[in-house]
């Protein structure tokens, strides 16, 4: 049996908001893993784990995944991905990969330190309040890692060492660079918004079951 392991996003739980869960749904002969790579307190505020170590999460997860491994990725889960360990990882599928454009303070200051309420401290914790009425806190080090890392070249390095389909979002409302090429990869671009939200959703999965 195959197993897909999946690498969430900034900000949100082991389904992804959902995306994995739909994505899993549609694949009944295939074992998912999913995973948080973040902390919560009792009211359901998140702490988000710096990128080196959600890396090693991740490598533990696919340590211990059997059979044919793939592994599934969106958004910052794409560069936690690029970090990880994948030598015994059969494909990769990276889901509206951020560039490097998208990984600077001032693209997460513009993004999530405008919003209403939010505290953008690159030298402390940084606060982003949530729809949900919850809070999600980001510490010092992760935005320090993410700046200092280059997305893309991680990208063409993981390319060069196994497959890998990059499938970007024509209507991408998050990222600075929406429809990423990356070289060595399977680049595609198809319609929709950064979580393939809505009707979206199945021309995706429709892609994916071209690939899974």
């Amino acid at each position: 049996m195959k197993t897909v392991v999946c690498s969430h996003g900034f900000g949100v739980d082991a389904s992804d908001r959902g995306l994995f869960s739909d994505i899993a749904a549609a694949f009944p002969g295939v074992r998912f893993v999913m995973f948080n790579y973040n902390t919560f307190d009792e009211a359901g505020n998140m702490t988000v784990r710096p990128l080196p170590e959600q890396a090693k999460m991740l490598n533990t997860q696919l340590a211990k995944a059997e059979g044919e491994v793939l592994l599934l990725c969106h958004s910052k889960g794409c560069v936690v991905g690029a970090m990880a360990d994948v030598d015994d990882v059969t494909k990769v599928i990276f889901l509206t990969p951020p560039g490097k454009d998208s990984q600077t303070m001032e693209h997460f200051a513009d993004k999530f330190g405008s919003r209403e309420g939010a505290i953008f401290n690159p030298d402390g914790i940084s606060s982003i309040p949530r729809r949900d009425g919850t809070t999600t806190y980001v510490g010092k080090e992760y935005l320090t890692t993410q700046a200092a890392l280059d997305a893309e070249k991680l990208y063409a390095n993981l390319a060069a060492k196994r497959p890998l389909a990059v499938i970007c979002a024509a209507n991408d409302e998050i990222l600075a660079k929406a429809s990423l090429q990356v070289t060595g990869a399977q680049n595609m671009t198809i319609p929709g918004d950064h979580d393939f939200t809505g009707a979206y959703r199945q021309g995706l999965l429709a892609e994916l079951k071209k690939l899974i």
